[in-house]
């Protein structure tokens, strides 16, 4: 399993499992590719960078169901106030500068609002790349965040490619009640 079908497992995990598809949340809209798909997908997606170049690129596919929010995902709460499913994809932006990343305290800030703001049984996705320099700290804070999760409203799945080194890895979080 590579980053690819690990992508293709999440969709067809939020497809089948998120019932009510009005609100989604990219993030960290990156190169666009799951704010694309939330947008064939959901009736309206808000999404999130703090790259100008990301926001400008995406912005020129003219999609009308999709809402550009050029700022930090932690503060999401400024912007919306629940949603039905969101997605992260952490770490750098492909084929540009790799000092920009996300970092572990503003990821949890926003998965600590996201949770909140999450509807009952929708579903939150995490790709974890913990192979550069701020990723093992993110990774270590976001598992650390989602293990303490009240299991009586949510539930947290975790897979990760054991044989590798530095795979990115995915967390799944499901809120119940």
């Amino acid at each position: 399993m590579n980053f690819y079908q690990i992508t293709d497992t999440v969709k067809g995990i939020l497809m089948n499992q998120v019932k009510c598809k009005n609100i989604a949340v990219d993030f960290t809209l990156g190169r666009g590719n799951d704010t694309l798909f939330l947008s064939e997908n959901f009736n309206y997606v808000y999404s999130f960078d703090i790259q100008e170049e990301c926001i400008e690129e995406f912005r020129e596919k003219n999609i009308n169901n999709v809402e550009l929010v050029f700022d930090n995902h932690e503060n999401v709460d400024k912007y919306l106030s629940r949603f039905d499913c969101g997605m992260y994809n952490l770490g750098y932006l492909p084929l540009s500068d790799k000092s920009i990343t996300t970092k572990a305290s503003s990821t949890i800030k926003s998965l600590e609002k996201a949770v909140d703001m999450l509807n009952i049984n929708g579903f939150i996705s995490v790709m974890i790349y913990s192979g550069h320099d701020n990723g093992k700290e993110e990774c270590d804070a976001v598992l650390k965040f989602c293990s303490e999760l009240d299991n009586k409203r949510f539930n947290v799945a975790y897979l990760n490619l054991i044989n590798k080194i530095n795979p990115p890895s995915l967390v799944l979080i499901n809120k119940t009640r």
